[in-house]
């Protein structure tokens, strides 16, 4: 799921320039469907423009791969996720 997640947020993110070597981590909570309620940074990468557009393309990538278990929403329904471009 985590691979879905970051491929779909990543389709999502657009933003020109050289972000090689850069991370930026959220937490992020989401309702039973997948979509995105809110987005806290909680480490920033030291480059406003990514951690905005980064943020940004988690809102956009709503609703997130989500499994279907109602069992699992309780592990998932808060989670870190960590955006890193590839360059």
């Amino acid at each position: 799921m985590a691979w879905a997640i970051k491929e779909q947020v990543e389709k999502n993110w657009s933003e020109p320039g050289d972000f090689s070597g850069l991370s930026v981590a959220f937490l992020v909570k989401v309702d039973r469907q997948g979509n995105v309620l809110s987005v806290k940074m909680t480490r920033s990468s030291g480059n406003a423009r990514l951690d905005e557009s980064a943020e940004n393309a988690i809102f956009k990538a709503s609703p997130l791969p989500f499994p279907g278990e109602a069992r699992f929403y309780e592990y998932l329904k808060e989670f870190n996720f960590v955006f890193k471009p590839e360059s």
